[in-house]
C-alpha cells in the first residue's frame, strides 16, 4: 500500500525547549572486563523516529504498525551527567527473546543545542541498514545522540512475535582510564511498543 511506505518524523520532548539488540543484552560485544556501570548517563525526554512502520511518537513511546521486514531509525539522546569526559562506543536496545523488532546497528554523534533551532540537531540519517558504532567523545555535562535502526520481524514470525515493548537499552562507555563499564537506561520516550498485532497480509 501506498500509505505502508511513508515514513512518520517525529520530535518530542526537550526539542521545545531548544535544538540542540541484536536480541538480548548479554548479546552485546563488549570487552570482557567490562562492568556494571554507575549512573554516568541519562536519557534525555527528546525523541526521533522515522521509517515506514512507525505510526506516531509521544511522552509514552513510539508506536508501531506490524510491517513485515520494515525498518525504521530510533533516536535517543544521551547525556553524560559526569564532570569527566567518556567515550561513548555502543549503545544496545535490550531486545526480548522472539520480539516484533530485532537491532541492525547503531550510528553515533555528538548531539547539537542551539536555539531556537538548527538543521544539524538530532538528523535522522536512512537507509535503516546494518552498521557498526564508531565511537564518540562526550564532554562533561554534555549529550550525544545514538540512532538505533531496526528492522520488523519477518512475516511468519511476527504472526507469533511477542509483543512485550522494547523499554531499555544497554550503553557500553569508557572512562578516561580507558575502563569499560555497561549501563542500562531507560529508554523513556523511545521506549517501542507494537501497536496492534491483528491480522498480517503476507506479500506473495
Amino acid at each position: 500500500m501506498r500509505t505502508a511506505i511513508l515514513g512518520i518524523v517525529v520530535l518530542i520532548g526537550a526539542v521545545a525547549a531548544g535544538c540542540g539488540t541484536m536480541a538480548h543484552e548479554a548479546a552485546t560485544p563488549v570487552s570482557s572486563r567490562a562492568t556494571a556501570a554507575p549512573a554516568a548517563f541519562v536519557t534525555r525526554n527528546a525523541t526521533q523516529a522515522s521509517g515506514a512502520p512507525v505510526i506516531v511518537a509521544g511522552k509514552t513511546g513510539v508506536r508501531l504498525r506490524p510491517l513485515p521486514g520494515g525498518t525504521f531509525g530510533l533516536l535517543v539522546v544521551l547525556k553524560n551527567q559526569t564532570h569527566r569526559q567518556l567515550m561513548l562506543d555502543d549503545v544496545r536496545a535490550i531486545v526480548p527473546r522472539g520480539s516484533f523488532v530485532r537491532q541492525l546497528g547503531t550510528h553515533l554523534a555528538p548531539f547539537f543545542q542551539c536555539k531556537p533551532y538548527c538543521s544539524r540537531h538530532m538528523v535522522m540519517h536512512g537507509p535503516f541498514l546494518a552498521q557498526r558504532p564508531a565511537a564518540i567523545h562526550v564532554r562533561p555535562l554534555s549529550s550525544a545522540q545514538a540512532q538505533l535502526n531496526f528492522a520488523m520481524a519477518g512475516c511468519g514470525a511476527l504472526q507469533t512475535a511477542s509483543t512485550a515493548p522494547v523499554t531499555r537499552a544497554v550503553v557500553v562507555y569508557r572512562d578516561p582510564l580507558g575502563m569499560v563499564f555497561r549501563q542500562t537506561v531507560d529508554l523513556r520516550s523511545a521506549q517501542l511498543a507494537l501497536h496492534s498485532a491483528g491480522r498480517i497480509a503476507c506479500r506473495t
